[in-house]
């Protein structure tokens, strides 16, 4: 059922002429119903309805409206409905949101503790620069990097984002950014979505899907020529996200992209490969900052 500006045909004294008027046109009964019609709450759309719910004190909707009926069970349930109530609460954590919803655990819908977990892990990720613990008033150049959830090939270091023109600004603030050497070096890690969030198994079964994005800024040092790549490995094969040679200038450059993770049983491993091409120059090679995994449920 839509609105429509449509144009009749009004017959008066044997003659036609034409107007336009606001009417409602009913495709099931395939009738004109008159604009001053009155509509229940459950015959307007949905993404409506979960607009009008948006601005309803959540505790409500838990405790009293998804028990008066199926359709507003439904409601309650439903992707877009969590995405309106959790998004200006995500910087709680799920203890605080539950005191501050005044519910217990078991109370709140799959989808609902899915949205909100997938906010509050907005990147999965972790030590994404290499520099978790390490103190920000390190001394030297290069600083022994923080393997820790990674698994690395080659002579990793970190340093201080210097050498490089055009430093973005990112909301994560970051101290240090990691460096690869001449050899090739590569990292792993287990980004897996049900490993850290079993429900998003059951939301598979109901027809909900997650969609992965990604990014990474990456530069060359100030000297040498650079090579730098990154893969997905989802559901047994590798996908390409980036392949770039580092050699026309030393500011950073952002790559990013969008996925449909198409099931989620299978590991899910993102991997970096950078070198230097040109290692007479200088020791190192590809900077890379700030690697972001993250997912969101679509339907």
């Amino acid at each position: 059922k839509q609105w429509y500006q449509r144009r009749v045909a009004i017959t008066a004294g044997g003659e036609d002429s034409y107007q336009w008027l606001p009417i409602k046109y009913n495709c099931k009964q395939t009738q004109i119903i008159p604009t001053n019609y009155t509509m229940s709450f459950v015959e307007i759309p949905a993404e409506v309805q979960y607009k009008i719910l948006s601005f309803v004190d959540p505790k409500l909707i838990v405790k009293e409206i998804s028990r008066l009926n199926k359709q507003f069970n439904e409601c309650y349930k439903s992707l877009f409905l969590w995405v309106e109530l959790l998004k200006d609460i995500k910087d709680y954590s799920f203890q605080e949101l539950l005191d501050l919803l005044d519910f217990k655990p078991e109370v709140i819908p799959k989808i609902g503790y899915t949205i909100y977990f997938l906010h509050k892990n907005n990147n999965f990720l972790k030590n994404p620069n290499l520099d978790e613990g390490i103190a920000s008033d390190a001394a030297g150049e290069w600083i022994k990097p923080n393997k820790s959830h990674w698994s690395c090939n080659g002579d990793w270091k970190i340093e201080r984002h210097r050498g490089c023109e055009n430093f973005p600004q990112i909301d994560e603030n970051p101290r240090f950014n990691a460096v690869t050497s001449h050899m090739n070096c590569e990292r792993l890690q287990d980004v897996t979505p049900s490993k850290a969030c079993p429900w998003i198994l059951d939301l598979y079964k109901e027809g909900y899907k997650l969609k992965l994005s990604w990014s990474v800024r990456i530069a060359r040092r100030y000297d040498c020529r650079s090579y730098f790549e990154a893969e997905l490995h989802m559901n047994g094969e590798e996908t390409l996200l980036v392949r770039q040679e580092l050699d026309e200038d030393c500011s950073w450059k952002k790559f990013e992209g969008d996925y449909v993770v198409t099931s989620v049983k299978d590991k899910v491993l993102y991997k970096e490969l950078g070198c230097d091409r040109q290692f007479w120059a200088g020791s190192y090679g590809a900077k890379i900052l700030c690697p972001k995994i993250s997912y969101s449920l679509t339907k």
